[in-house]
């Protein structure tokens, strides 16, 4: 369970990149920064522990 207290679906730690790269910037992004990563990918149904670090991240 999330932030948001939604259950959602786990993913790997390999799986990460490329779920940060196609919500910050593929066909379903549109190159957004801060926390719209993280909320695309928590409407999508997947979770991981440190989803919001490492989208803050990988958006700098």
């Amino acid at each position: 369970i999330g932030r948001d207290e939604v259950l959602g679906r786990c993913v790997l730690e390999h799986q990460h990149k490329d779920i940060m790269e196609e919500a910050h910037g593929g066909i379903t992004g549109g190159h957004y920064a801060g926390d719209a990563p993280s909320r695309k990918i928590l409407l999508a149904g997947l979770w991981w522990e440190t989803l919001y670090k490492n989208c803050k991240e990988y958006c700098k």
